[in-house]
């Protein structure tokens, strides 16, 4: 009986059909087996009645335990059979239904058609390939459908069965070329070479999901339609498992790929904040050498300045700026941190905070200012050291020019040009009143106290004014009265060429200071002239950080060197000298008017470039903002089309099904289907689509644009083809919608013709039980013999058969003629 169900479509073959297909269900069974770690079977049909593996697998397979104790180790023929009858039993109850039922003692003596038929049964139970929409489908169904849905656009993959479809080979290819194109190149496949076409497949199935070749390119023609099933559904498993575990490699990828992207930016946060950290380190103890440094010499000061002035200008900017890009990279960090709900990053060493950096900063620009300050004394002492030297060595000129000519050429007061020659004259007035004895207390005195001062405050050339006054003794005592008369006149011009020398000093410095910032602000203009690339929110951020940089910057020249300018040139303006011997002003207070105009305008460029420069670089800003939430628009709108597509799709496959009926009442339901449909429809077009078509109409209209830069979405075309497919998808729609109408509504008219039919047969059968009836007490009346013993009884028949005879007419020309007319409309 069961070998009709499993062999009798494979008679051909001989036994191949059946060693294949035990092959095969003993390989299903084995595989649940091993989810439980359980030995598997050589062969199904011996293995399945020895031990406990029949009840072992109904567990498997129904997630459900066994409630009546078996035999642990069953060693009798009694215990095994009474194992089975109980796995029977439990099986019954979990639902497995099997026409023919096997008895215990075929599967324990292993009767292949008997065994092969129950593993069928678990398989038709337990085997799912149902989708969301297949729930109602039989397994042999789904699996079809899944094989077509995955094969679709391959020519010849088309199945309809489990036989002679799969047989050439091109189903299967067709399966792995759709997931893996790489490992088969469909367009090279013949149809006639079955062979070929099915070793490809093997092959390629072992190398996609690790199917391994335990049966025969040449065993795929010899199997009936129960082995090709389940083979074929080892390619479901094997496929739609790989899919899984890819999605889950994707998944983790990109989860692995964001953490390491943070923990880079993390990384990179802290290597920066350390170095930054110790090149504040490293100005902070070049600065204060700076403080600390004693300068002796000239060359020494002068040296230390322009050190100083280079920092400001090299180190003190980079470190700005890789501050600013800290912040930027602190900013990005934890923006991203916030955007997908990640703890906050927080440097565990306090230094490397944000906020402890600007502090820091703050305190290295304080003592920055006071560095400047005191290189600034020291190069000043310098000067005023020179000055005392060249007095020195000016009066000891003096002298010695007075002890050479004092007898010859007295000199006048209008020749006098320094402090220095006024001072010698005047100390030979002195000398003159005590030609000799005096000489120790006035000029040489004077040049001693000179030399003296210079010595204290380590004078470089303190060893050659030393020997000027070593060489001055004795020359000094000829002069003394020759100058008495004159001394007014030589107090007078030294007090003059004292106030004049210091004003000369102070140009000197004015000039310095104007060069200083001049170079300052060439810079800074080149700088603020300079349109940079900006493709980015963020690069516009950190562009407009600079420029407020520049502009503190700006403001410490301001109240430094431009402070100290102004305040010097001021001094000169205003210095003079007056008495009622001479008087003298500096000659040239429009050069320095001219200088400090000079640094004014440049002042005033820098301003207005600066301020040019904000607003070029704030409309960045809004045109890169402005930019951003138009691509946020335009995700928005993707994400809308393929919500819509995926509805589309969804009633694609509802419109082109073509549902079976057999009632009246299911037409009726499906017709009111169809019309809830149409409603959907509408209500999709009037609310979503047609705010998804608004949607991509304010992408479009879109536009920034000012005097300095514009902007409009980059891909339109992308917007209007999104829209125009899901359009023609809709039109589709209505195609499928329209075709399906008169497919229904003949459903309804075809099930209400039926059931007038049937109305009529039950009446056509109800009228022949009326007739057949009355057949039955007539034909029991005709074959009575009634007693007659009189006339009168006699004529009381004949009267009876009459009156049958009548009625016969009356039956024949009423019920039986409507009964035939009846049944000829039936039949019609």
């Amino acid at each position: 009986r069961p070998r009709r169900l499993f062999g009798s479509t494979m008679a051909a073959a001989g036994g191949d059909w059946e060693r294949l297909q035990r092959t095969i269900f003993t390989r299903w069974c084995n595989q649940r087996l091993a989810k439980r770690r359980i030995e598997g079977m050589q062969s199904v049909v011996e293995d399945i009645g020895k031990g406990n593996q029949l009840l072992q697998l109904i567990e498997i397979l129904s997630e459900q335990s066994c409630p009546s104790k078996l035999h642990a180790n069953p060693r009798f023929k009694a215990q095994q059979i009474e194992n089975i009858t109980k796995a029977l039993d439990f099986m019954y109850s979990c639902g497995v239904v099997i026409k023919l039922k096997p008895s215990p003692e075929n599967l324990h003596d292993g009767d292949a058609p008997a065994v092969l038929g129950l593993i069928w049964a678990l398989m038709m139970k337990y085997l799912k390939f149902a989708q969301e929409d297949d729930e109602n489908l039989s397994p042999k169904e789904a699996l079809l459908r899944w094989v077509n849905l995955n094969t679709q656009g391959h020519k010849g993959a088309e199945v309809t069965n489990f036989t002679r479809d799969f047989q050439n080979g091109l189903a299967l290819c067709a399966l792995i070329h759709k997931f893996r194109p790489d490992l088969i190149d469909y367009d090279s496949l013949s149809p006639s070479d079955s062979h070929g076409n099915l070793s490809k497949a093997m092959t390629a199935a072992g190398e996609f999901f690790g199917l391994e070749p335990y049966i025969q390119a040449s065993d795929i023609a010899k199997l009936d339609e129960k082995s090709m099933l389940v083979y074929v559904s080892e390619f479901y498993s094997g496929i739609t498992e790989q899919l899984k575990l890819e999605l889950s490699a994707r998944r983790l990828a990109q989860l692995i790929s964001f953490t390491m992207t943070n923990d880079d930016l993390k990384a990179s946060y802290i290597a920066e904040a350390q170095k930054l950290s110790a090149r504040f380190g490293k100005a902070e103890e070049q600065l204060q050498t700076f403080a600390d440094a004693k300068s002796d010499t000239m060359q020494a000061a002068r040296s230390q300045l322009t050190k100083f002035t280079k920092y400001r200008s090299t180190e003190k900017r980079a470190m700005f700026s890789e501050h600013i890009k800290l912040e930027a990279l602190f900013t990005n960090l934890a923006t991203r941190l916030a955007d997908n709900n990640r703890p906050a990053f927080v440097p565990s060493d306090a230094s490397l905070q944000v906020d402890a950096r600007a502090d820091r900063l703050k305190a290295l620009q304080a003592l920055e200012h006071k560095v400047s300050l005191i290189l600034h004394q020291q190069v000043s002492r310098q000067h005023r050291l020179r000055q005392q030297d060249d007095e020195h060595n000016s009066r000891y000129q003096k002298l010695v020019q007075w002890v050479r000519e004092r007898e010859a050429n007295l000199p006048q007061v209008s020749d006098i040009t320094s402090s220095g020659q006024a001072r010698n004259l005047l100390k030979f007035l002195e000398s003159s009143a005590k030609e000799i004895a005096a000489l120790d207390t006035t000029s040489v005195a004077k040049l001693r106290a000179l030399s003296s001062g210079l010595e204290q405050e380590r004078f470089e050339f303190v060893e050659a004014t030393k020997a000027r006054e070593t060489e001055l003794q004795g020359r000094l005592a000829q002069s003394a009265q020759l100058l008495k008369d004159k001394r007014p006149g030589f107090e007078d011009a030294l007090e003059r060429e004292k106030t004049r020398e210091q004003v000369e000093r102070s140009v000197s410095v004015h000039d310095d200071l104007c060069k200083q910032v001049a170079a300052w602000g060439e810079e800074q203009t080149t700088y603020l002239k300079t349109k940079e690339n900006i493709t980015s929110y963020a690069s516009a951020k950190l562009q407009i950080s600079l420029l407020d940089s520049h502009r503190k910057e700006k403001d410490d020249q301001l109240a430094g060197p431009v402070a100290v300018l102004k305040a010097l040139g001021e001094q000169i303006r205003m210095a003079s000298y007056k008495s009622s011997l001479s008087n003298w002003s500096y000659p040239t207070p429009d050069l320095i008017r001219e200088r400090e105009a000079q640094v004014d305008t440049l002042w005033t460029n820098l301003a207005a470039l600066a301020v040019e420069k904000q607003k070029v670089l704030e409309d960045d800003l809004a045109r890169e903002d402005y930019a951003r939430h138009t691509r946020l628009m335009a995700q928005q709108h993707e994400t809308k089309g393929r919500q819509l597509a995926a509805w589309v799709n969804e009633k694609d496959t509802y419109l082109k099904e073509r549902e079976a009926c057999d009632t009246e009442e299911v037409a009726r339901f499906l017709l009111g289907a169809l019309e809830a449909y149409r409603d959907e429809l509408a209500a999709l077009i009037q609310a979503d689509i047609s705010s998804f078509k608004e949607l991509g109409q304010q992408i479009l209209n879109r536009k920034y644009e000012t005097t300095y830069s514009s902007y409009v979405y980059e891909a339109p075309d992308s917007i209007a083809a999104r829209e125009a497919k899901v359009g023609e998808t809709i039109d589709v729609l209505r195609e499928l919608a329209t075709a399906k109408q008169p497919f229904l509504q003949d459903h309804l008219e075809r099930t209400q013709f039926q059931d007038k039919v049937r109305l009529q047969v039950r009446t056509h059968a109800d009228a022949q039980s009326l007739i057949k009836a009355w057949y039955t007490e007539k034909h029991t009346y005709l074959q009575h013999k009634e007693s007659i013993d009189t006339v009168q009884k006699a004529r009381f028949q004949l009267g009876l058969l009459e009156a049958y005879q009548q009625e016969k007419v009356d039956m024949t020309a009423g019920d039986v003629a409507a009964l035939k007319k009846l049944g000829d409309e039936i039949r019609a």
